[in-house]
Order: C-alpha cells, then structure tokens, then sequence
C-alpha cells in the first residue's frame, strides 16, 4: 500500500512539472512576442530620441528579453563592435575596422560614436566650434590638439578642415591608398606639379618639411630656416647635399649675410614646391 502511495505521489508530481514547465513556456513566448520597443522606453526614457536606424532596441540589445523580463536582476546585453558590424560591416568604409590602430588598440565603436544620443553628446568638445568629430579625435589624442593651437596650423579648430578629411578612423594608420603627397595635394593643388625640375622632398612627403598639424614655424614648417635646409642641403655627404663648387662648408654656412631680408633661403630659392625654369627652383 505504501509503495501505491508513494508511485501515486510521484506521477501527480511528474504531471504537475511537466504542466507548469509546458505553462512556462507557453508563458514565456508570450512574453517574448510581447516585448519591444515601448518596453524599452517604459524605462529609459532619456534615450528615446534615437536615429532612425537604430529605433529596434533588440537588434543591438541581443537577448535583452530576459532583462526586459526581470530589468532589476538581469543587465540588458551590452553592445560592442561585432553588433555594429552585422549591419555597416558591408560598408567598404568600415570593413577594414578589425585591421585597424583603433581596434588593434581594443577600442569599440562605442568608444567614439553614441548609439542613442542623435550627436556627440557628453564629449570633450574643447575649442572646436564646428566640427564635433574632430573633437571626438582630439580628446584622445591630446598631441594633436596641443598643435592645432600652435601659431601656424590647420584650420580644425575654426572648423575649416576635418580630421576625418586625411585620415581614416576606420582603417591603418596610412592615410589612404595615396602617397602623402598626393594626399596633401588633393586640397594644396598650388603646388601639385608636375614641375620640369622637382625638388626631392615634395615628391618624397610632404612632411619631410611640414607638420600637418601645426608648428610654432611659418607654414606649418617643421624647423624655421635656415635650419630646415641645412638637414638636407648642407654637406656633401647627407641625402642631398652639394659637391664640386657648389658645396656648402662650415665656413660658408655661417657667413653673415647682409641684410635680414636675405637671411633665408627662400629669399633666392623661391620656388621651393618646384620650378620649371631653373633646377636650383629660383623662379
């Protein structure tokens, strides 16, 4: 008899299981189907006026359903590159993403771009008055910011160049597929060429001279003259250095040359970008 009974209990036990197990899931569809968006927004209401691409909370916020279900005791899904990626990862601007200084440095995208805020809400802006993405750059790369303020540099800060307009974000830490002349170029058409006689360094890089950011130097100058010259055009054993007749010696150098105007190269080498009369790049 006590056997009957303890069977009897165990299948009245087995059935009440399989009965709440088969309402569980019954109930957790439901909830499933039910929960979306205005879920979402029942509580976090400050993140309410999204882009419309990213109106559909669940499709970043993988499995978000069990926070949904139970918000105080399970987090919502946090999201990183790869949810980003399944929807601009076929964007040949971003394809290149896991190849690059950012990613290789373990940044997320969303450690430069907001998926709620509709701008750049929240960041270090400093003194750029019109071009939010290149605050966002400088306020890691503080350098760079320090130089923007340098008496010669490019315009970012007065909003008249971008960072984004040289270099990628999303990409190496090359400028482009183009060499960086050719780069400097595309805006710095002046000085573009082809010259009958080029001078070496402007094919060569532009920043053999120049620093692109700015310079306490004239023209973004990386050294003032005649300093800047002499690194390549002093002896006749450095990378461009004169021979024969033409040699500079120690003496020559620092001969004082009368008058200030005529203090600097330039004064007689005025074509320093090229020339296509003289190929000492006078007129």
């Amino acid at each position: 008899m006590s056997a009957f009974k303890s069977s009897r209990e165990i299948t009245t036990a087995s059935i009440v299981f399989v009965f709440l197990l088969a309402f569980g899931l019954i109930l957790d569809g439901h909830v499933f189907a039910e929960v979306g968006n205005d879920n979402c927004m029942a509580c976090h209401q400050d993140q309410s006026q999204l882009k419309a691409a990213h109106r559909d909370c669940l499709s970043c916020h993988v499995g978000s359903e069990e926070h949904a279900r139970a918000p105080t005791r399970v987090k919502p899904t946090e999201v990183g590159t790869q949810q980003c990626m399944d929807c601009h990862g076929s964007d040949r601007h971003f394809a290149q993403f896991a190849f690059s200084d950012h990613a290789q440095a373990g940044l997320e995208c969303t450690a430069c771009h907001g998926i709620h805020e509709p701008a750049f809400e929240n960041r270090d802006v400093g003194l750029f008055r019109t071009d939010p993405s290149s605050a966002q750059c400088v306020s890691c790369h503080q350098d760079v910011r320090a130089q923007f303020h340098m008496t010669s540099h490019h315009p970012v800060i007065e909003g008249g160049a971008t960072c984004v307009g040289c270099h990628n974000p999303h990409s190496s830490a090359s400028l482009s597929l183009q060499s960086r002349t050719e780069q400097c170029t595309d805006c710095h058409q002046r000085v573009r060429g082809p010259y009958v006689h080029e001078h070496p360094a402007v094919v060569e890089d532009c920043s053999t001279c120049h620093n692109p950011h700015g310079s306490p130097n004239r023209s973004l100058l990386v050294m003032d003259e005649p300093m800047l010259c002499l690194t390549c055009h002093s002896f006749a054993n450095n990378r461009h250095g004169l021979t024969g007749s033409n040699a500079l010696t120690e003496a020559a150098l620092f001969q004082p040359v009368p008058g200030s105007a005529f203090r600097q190269c330039t004064s007689c080498h005025a074509q320093v970008h090229g020339s296509a009369q003289d190929q000492f790049l006078r007129y």
